[in-house]
């Protein structure tokens, strides 16, 4: 990448924040650096300076004007000042790993892959290291193990690579070997000798937790907390609990904290942000909201991660005013909201009853903001657009318009498909959301009870029979235990085609499998009995609703009761 030893300690931490940033696009051959000027798509050209911004560094120097060329013609531009056309092929790479590394995804990883794997060795000698490891982490995250430790060996035998770097290799590999004696083995040795930095031992410990060896990651962070004090590796531990730790990961985390102020570490922003989020998981607002005061009193300023794991703990206790309240303050902060945080809010409010006010919200992100929306937040915008209470506005053509739209950047999950299904169905529109329920067994989509229940409810309002019962069989054929509302929808189908036997049978089989009837199966069933003058059956099972299962009579149970007198 230079011409002399690579100063790796320096350079790819330079290189890989540059691209994680956004903000330079860095090509090094000899003397002649190729930079993404930050405005108007220009490439800025200069000779051992670095761009920052919007100004050029050199020896303390700042030049505020440098030559610049089109995107087009930079291909030719470097041809012409290099003798080899290999930059050419550079250049479509970085480009390629610039898309991967800045969340797009143009095309698709195996190509990716492909191209890279045609490349010679002295031609991936001239790519920057964080390019290679950009390919390395996306596809560890797909699970493709033997082309991670492709990238690892060729790494691992790159001349003039620095020592500490090569070691880190080595931890990685045995890391996705999942070889745990020989990651300690070699870890306890490199760090006896010092050879391993605070960012090696951090993603160490993570990769333990992760693995679930909870215990040896314990033990390892038990070793380097007397040893290392940098909040850096308390907060991967930390971190690690919260994240892959099912029960206890409040008390540990918080035990954690503890001993931070034992060994009076102080917590940074990142620490902050952990515990935000451990209390939104757990649903403990004013702990969230306690802790974001006491961030504030610290003279620190909360990040949109802090303002996220608030307002997420906000929402998930149903508090929409308090949500707005850290949204309207993160704004005022200068602080632009991101779609996460609109996400939170549109789900809070459709689930508090503000179906509308969650559109608005989306108005407000693609039209104001021009945040791009994604499938979660289209699948809950469904959700509101199912809510509303104004029928002039609740359209079909909205409905399937987004479930369109849904397509465009996902495949439409389990939530989209159930809840275009809840949509038709309230319209009574059956043979749609039959539809619609095909296009997810197509797509290898298993509906879940709520899914079916939906599809039998709507099957017995419209008083068809013979769809509520095979769909009930589908349920039982795909393994979806039928709940009480599901129990009682296939009863009100026998029900409104007077087979009232039917409906007493399937009631006995709710109560053989474990599940206790509730007030709205007993009134379905009291109604039918007194609608066709089985009074008999009437008043035992009005009996057994107080003696036998303990529930108490609504104003509904109350209103046919006295109508059976």
């Amino acid at each position: 990448m230079f011409n002399g030893p690579i100063k790796a300690t320096i350079s790819t931490k330079v290189l890989f924040q540059s691209v994680m940033k956004k903000c330079c696009w860095k090509i090094l051959k000899r003397s002649l650096i190729i930079c993404d000027s930050p405005c108007n798509n220009k490439f800025g050209l200069c000779r051992n300076e670095i761009i920052v911004g919007k100004r050029t560094y050199n020896n303390g120097i700042i030049y505020e004007n440098f030559i610049t060329t089109n995107r087009d013609e930079i291909k030719s531009l470097v041809i012409t000042n290099n003798k080899t056309r290999a930059m050419v092929s550079i250049i479509n790479l970085q480009e390629e790993f610039y898309e991967y590394s800045n969340g797009c995804k143009p095309h698709n990883i195996n190509e990716l892959w492909n191209y890279y794997m045609e490349q010679k060795r002295n031609f991936l000698n001239n790519i920057p290291i964080y390019l290679h490891l950009t390919l390395l982490k996306t596809l560890y995250e797909k699970r493709e193990i033997e082309k991670v430790l492709t990238i690892i060996k060729y790494l691992r035998g790159r001349e003039n690579l620095v020592k500490w770097f090569n070691n880190n290799l080595m931890i990685l590999e045995y890391i996705v070997k999942l070889n745990i004696e020989e990651i300690i083995k070699n870890f306890n040795f490199l760090n006896t000798k010092g050879n391993l930095p605070i960012p090696t031992i951090v993603d160490l410990i993570k990769s333990l937790v992760k693995e679930k060896e909870i215990i040896t990651a314990e033990e390892l962070f038990g070793k380097l907390g007397k040893e290392y004090y940098d909040v850096e590796i308390y907060n991967s531990m930390m971190d690690g609990y919260i994240k892959c730790v099912r029960e206890n990961k409040l008390e540990k985390s918080l035990y954690i904290l503890e001993m931070m102020q034992r060994n009076r570490i102080k917590p940074n922003i990142k620490t902050y942000n952990i515990l935000l989020n451990l209390f939104s998981k757990v649903k403990a607002q004013s702990e969230a909201e306690r802790l974001f005061g006491d961030i504030i009193e610290n003279g620190i300023e909360p990040d949109e991660r802090g303002y996220q794991g608030v307002i997420l703990s906000c929402a998930k206790n149903n508090d929409i005013e308090k949500c707005f309240h850290y949204f309207d303050r993160m704004i005022d902060k200068g602080i632009s909201p991101t779609i996460y945080h609109y996400s939170t809010l549109m789900s809070a409010c459709v689930k508090s009853g503000y179906p509308e006010i969650a559109i608005d919200l989306y108005t407000e992100m693609v039209y104001t903001t021009n945040i791009r929306p994604n499938g979660v937040i289209l699948t809950t915008l469904m959700c509101a657009w199912t809510r509303l209470r104004r029928k002039r506005s609740y359209k079909k053509k909205d409905l399937d318009q987004i479930f369109e739209d849904i397509k465009k950047y996902d495949e439409p999950d389990l939530i989209a498909y159930t809840t275009l299904i809840n949509a038709k169905s309230k319209q009574l529109k059956l043979d749609e959301a039959i539809q619609v329920y095909q296009q997810m067994l197509m797509h290898n989509i298993k509906p879940n009870v709520y899914t079916y229940t939906t599809l039998i409810d709507a099957s017995a309002k419209l008083r068809n029979l013979s769809t509520a019962l095979r769909l009930f069989d589908d349920m039982k054929r795909m393994n979806v235990s039928p709940n009480q509302f599901t129990y009682c929808s296939i009863m009100s189908a026998y029900i409104n085609n007077g087979q009232l036997e039917n409906a007493f049978r399937t009631f006995e089989e709710m109560k053989q499998n474990g599940l206790n009837p509730d007030i709205a199966c007993v009134n379905c069933l009291l109604d039918a009995c007194n609608r066709s003058g089985s009074m008999k059956s009437f008043f035992e099972l009005y009996s057994d609703t107080i003696k036998k299962y303990h529930l108490i009579p609504d104003n509904a149970t109350v209103t046919i009761y006295i109508d059976a007198y």
